[in-house]
């Protein structure tokens, strides 16, 4: 029978029998038998140093040529294998780099043309190789001084900004050729005709226009210097004392004006129009009819005449100038303001008649100052009951006034509202700025402004 355990248990060699470890079991006939025990399962192995301590005493040769297992996937693995960059990933980081880059360099170009553009405006010289890019519309107001144009203005004027008082020493008007900040198609003009006056006097009229008063003068003082008889010089003058509320010395220019050219329209104009604000209706009336004369088609001049004569309740000359100067046009709002004074210098008023014309001009332009003044004259006369409206039209007015005569106007009209509303406070208050405006010599000289101020004080 041993024979048969030994076909059926076959030696195992030196080394395993060393190295395995042996149990004893008995066999059916009660005799030990020894038999190899089973190999556990390991336990598994859940990190590094549990896998160190596993092979502690074990030595590579002890394995053979076996392999070194695998170490299991942990959190240090995991991190390490993310720190690596997918070959799209690469490419997504090269554009977004590329469009940065992109970026940056538009930019520079950008900044580069602003600042050459900058040194271009900077370079601007007066031989006509680099000069501004100013049209001929766009009439810039430079004046060489700010106080330069005048030399016996108060010494208020002074302060304010105006030319010198007379007897102080006042810098002298720059040459003709002068360089001016900003150049324009008139300046360049002048540049190359410096004695040519009528560039002067066109010049001066821009300027009055846009409200460069001292730079007006400072144009008319040059062509003054050029020719003196010149009345157009005068009536620029004119306007320039009047838009500045020096209505004693705008009064002077206008009249030298006419003396020089008694059939210069605009020079009897601009005197009915300087008589008219301050209540001398009559001479105004004649100064106005004066310019109508010489001029059939100045509509505006009769329609001023149409005003003057209702003024003095001339019935037949106010509806004989407002027919002719709606003969001419029938666009300009002056015209039915005209017909709106006319209509009351009936018996009774005609109230409904005067409030359409004036509606009717207000269509015609709605910012118009003349309109929105006279529209809030009208309700204070004779609609008490829209005061409220005539306060809102009387602020209007005083916005779209484009000098101080016709800010003082709309002032005095928004006092006279606030006297109606027995806001005293408020109407001495607009009443002052009025005088403010108005009375550069030392006088109030705006039409019932100074018994306006007396009743606001009661």
């Amino acid at each position: 029978m041993e024979f048969l355990d030994d076909l059926l248990n076959p030696p195992e060699s030196e080394e395993e029998s060393a190295t395995q470890p042996t149990r004893t079991t008995s066999d059916r006939a009660g005799g030990a038998v020894t038999q190899p025990d089973q190999p556990s399962q390991p336990t598994p192995v859940q990190d590094d140093e549990a896998w160190a301590d596993l092979l502690e005493g074990v030595s590579l040769d002890d394995l053979g040529e076996a392999a070194e297992p695998s170490k299991p996937d942990n959190a240090w693995g995991h991190r390490a294998r993310g720190l690596g960059w997918s070959a799209s990933q690469k490419i997504v980081l090269g554009i977004l780099g590329l469009v940065v880059v992109g970026l940056w360099a538009i930019n520079i170009v950008l900044l580069s043309r602003s600042l050459a553009a900058r040194e271009t405006d900077a370079a601007l010289s007066l031989d006509g190789t680099e000069i501004s890019r100013v049209s001929d519309a766009e009439l810039t107001p430079v004046s060489p001084d700010p106080n330069q144009g005048d030399s016996d203005a108060s010494t208020e004027d002074k302060a304010k900004g105006e030319p010198d008082p007379e007897g102080t020493a006042t810098p002298e008007p720059p040459p003709p050729t002068a360089t001016p900040p900003v150049f324009t198609a008139l300046d360049r003009q002048i540049q190359d005709n410096p004695d040519d006056i009528a560039l002067y006097l066109q010049r001066a009229e821009a300027y009055i226009t846009l409200g460069a008063y001292q730079a007006a003068l400072a144009d008319l003082k040059i062509a003054k210097g050029l020719d003196e008889t010149r009345a157009e010089i005068y009536v620029s003058e004119g306007w320039t004392y009047f838009y500045t509320g020096r209505w004693q010395r705008a009064e002077e220019a206008f009249s030298t004006a006419v003396s020089l050219n008694q059939e210069l329209p605009e020079a009897h104009f601009g005197l009915g129009q300087m008589l008219f604000y301050q209540g001398c209706y009559e001479e105004a009336a004649s100064e106005f009819d004066w310019a109508a004369d010489i001029n059939p088609q100045n509509a505006e001049a009769e329609a001023w005449l149409g005003i003057s004569a209702a003024k003095l309740q001339d019935k037949e000359e106010a509806y004989g100038a407002v027919g002719r100067a709606i003969s001419q046009t029938d666009t300009l709002p002056i015209v039915y303001i005209a017909q709106s004074w006319a209509r009351r210098t009936e018996s009774p008023p005609d109230i409904d008649g005067t409030q359409a014309d004036l509606l009717y001009a207000q269509n015609l332009k709605s910012n118009d100052f003349m309109t929105l003044n006279a529209l809030a004259e009208f309700y204070v006369g004779y609609r008490p009951e829209r005061l409220a409206e005539a306060e809102l039209l009387a602020s209007y007015a005083y916005n779209w006034a484009t000098n101080d005569v016709e800010r003082a106007v709309a002032l005095q009209t928004l006092g006279r509202v606030y006297l109606q509303q027995d806001r005293n406070v408020d109407a001495e208050r607009a009443f002052m700025e009025a005088v403010d405006f108005t009375s550069r010599d030392g006088e109030t000289p705006l039409v019932g402004l100074a018994e306006d101020l007396a009743k606001a004080k009661e």
